[in-house]
Parts: structure tokens; sequence; C-alpha cells
């Protein structure tokens, strides 16, 4: 749920392979391509963390999803993500505006 400044709601979906997708890939080689999701999601930044420098063959890619702000006279104010109970844990790394 996307909250504007003047108290009024817009619902986003959250779907998988549209706007968010699984960012870790276990067991590959370091050449090995990113996943390609279907636009508009893109890969934002690959790279690593602890978890995946276990193996040394493990990645973690970030994506990035554009969204067109159907009211971007108003402020937002703030984003809640609001779960349907299924086995993913979306996160939020950052928003930006042009």
């Amino acid at each position: 749920m996307i909250h504007y400044a003047d108290g009024t709601l817009v619902h986003l979906p959250i779907t998988n392979q549209v706007n968010i997708a699984d960012r870790y890939q276990f067991g590959l080689a370091e050449e090995t391509a990113p996943p390609t999701p279907k636009p508009p999601l893109i890969v934002g930044w690959k790279g690593n963390c602890a978890f995946t420098r276990k193996d040394g063959r493990s990645y973690l890619w970030l994506y990035l999803y554009t969204w067109e702000n159907p009211r971007p006279e108003l402020p937002v104010t703030s984003v809640d993500f609001v779960s349907n109970a299924v086995d993913a844990a979306p996160c939020l790394f950052g928003i930006t505006r042009e």
C-alpha cells in the first residue's frame, strides 16, 4: 500500500517475477549471468554477502522495479508491505523519485 499525504491509498500488488524476484542464486560459476526477469523488473546490482560467500559460488542479486506514480503531485508518506502469508519475505532497499 502506498500512503499519500492527503490520506489516500494506492494498492500496488507484489507479484513474483513482475516486481520482485528471488535474490539468491546458489552454486553458480562466477561468470554465470543473473536470471533474466520479465520487464519491467531488471537486475540493479549483483554481489555477495556473508551468507553467499560460504561456498564461494553463490551470489546475491537485487532487482530494480520502476513504478509509475498515479498521483505524482502528492507526497508519499509511507509504504506498507502486506503479506498473504506465503513463504516469502520481500525487502525494500530504497526508493527514489525522478
